[in-house]
């Protein structure tokens, strides 16, 4: 694969940011520049002013563009925000050939069978779609591509991530005012989860809960694939809300207190603040980790990124809610192979690294997407992260 320069772009709610980067298939992406602008037209993930948001991507374009020395004319965008929604899906397909040997055909036809089911469809965009397990014969199949097995019936279990298609095509209208040409779509958490757990916590099973200023999204991974995915109306906003109302201070006073500045408050009401709203987010990571059936079953823990990332003390009070391992460091932001100083840019790198993941399917499209997926994910963690 040849030397290119791939940009993401992380449409947050508070604040937008682009990286730049360039790849040339023997390391990770190197960040060439980095920008920043505050959100506007942006609310809980949904896009309120097109020509406001366009002009806050432009700004945090321009500011990556000065610092790499490139004019960007194409990238990758995160969506996010509560139309955003993970489901799981079943299809099912007999196998077709004589010898009873399931071929692309079968999994086609799974696809198909399992998309036919999707609920409120005309109202939706499915971003992607992720293969979670295969049965046969009604017996699960531990198999990285069911293809070349023989039976009667196949099984595979989906993820399905899709989008309100109203919100799916106001950012295309974003991201067309602001002249920049969309390479591809990824739901946020997805990119961010990419980069913010280790492989070994990928394969083993964890969540990540990325609390960023309005919404809350919750995704679990296990054998190296995305199996959940769910947004939540609330954020670090919220909390910020509670701290001005419970002591009667300006919202300003409010976020600097929130993000640990000194304050004549007493330590205990403050507590008392924190320990509500807390209890009240994480209340909602352990709901979805019970409906998913994975309480205990989790050793990777759940790691904790987004602004709430920040609080002081917020992994021990989030292990103790959720009654996992938790904790606020990534491979970027800690360790050797850290880039990051915190993990604010996360969902933008992840980006970076779907784009590559984007490559390799180009180039081997005659490869099972199955295969082709788990194989990817796979190799670029191995090459990129712990």
């Amino acid at each position: 694969m040849a030397q290119r320069i791939i940009t993401g772009i992380d449409l947050g709610s508070h604040t937008i940011r682009v990286l730049i980067t360039e790849y040339n298939n023997t390391t990770r992406p190197r960040i060439l520049g980095a920008g920043v602008a505050e959100s506007r037209g942006l609310q809980k993930g949904y896009v309120s002013n097109i020509r406001e948001t366009a002009s806050a991507v432009r700004a945090a374009l321009n500011a990556a563009e000065e610092q790499a020395g490139l004019r960007i004319t194409e990238a990758y965008v995160a969506i996010g925000g509560i139309g955003l929604e993970g489901i799981q899906l079943k299809g099912e397909a007999t196998a077709s050939r004589s010898d009873g040997i399931f071929t692309d055909n079968e999994l086609d036809r799974c696809m198909s069978y399992a998309q036919n089911r999707l609920p409120e469809a005309e109202n939706k965009v499915i971003l992607h779609n992720f293969p979670i397990s295969y049965a046969i014969d009604g017996k699960p199949a531990p198999v990285t591509t069911p293809v070349g097995m023989k039976g009667l019936k196949l099984e595979v279990q989906y993820l399905f991530v899709t989008v309100l298609k109203q919100h799916h095509d106001a950012i295309r209208e974003v991201m067309h005012e602001a002249g920049v040409e969309i390479a591809n779509v990824y739901p946020a958490p997805i990119a961010t989860g990419l980069v913010a757990l280790s492989r070994k916590q990928m394969m083993s099973g964890a969540a990540l809960a990325d609390i960023g200023a309005e919404t809350l999204s919750v995704i679990i991974f296990e054998n190296q694939v995305p199996i959940s995915l769910e947004v939540f109306d609330t954020g670090s906003v919220a909390l910020t809300g509670d701290i001005a109302r419970g002591l009667h201070v300006s919202i300003e006073e409010a976020e600097e207190i929130k993000l640990g500045a000194p304050h004549r408050f007493p330590t205990k009401k403050i507590s008392e603040i924190y320990s509500k709203n807390l209890s009240d987010v994480f209340a909602l990571v352990t709901t979805h980790i019970k409906h998913m059936d994975r309480d205990n079953r989790l050793p990777g823990g759940i790691v904790l990124t987004g602004g709430y990332s920040r609080i002081e003390d917020i992994a021990e009070f989030a292990s103790g809610a959720v009654d996992l391992y938790a904790t606020t460091d990534t491979p970027l932001t800690t360790g050797q192979k850290s880039i990051f100083n915190d993990t604010s840019f996360l969902t933008a790198y992840g980006l970076c690294l779907l784009a590559i993941q984007d490559d390799y399917e180009t180039a081997e499209r005659d490869i099972p997407f199955t295969a082709r997926m788990k194989k990817t994910v796979a190799g670029l963690l191995h090459q990129l992260l712990p």
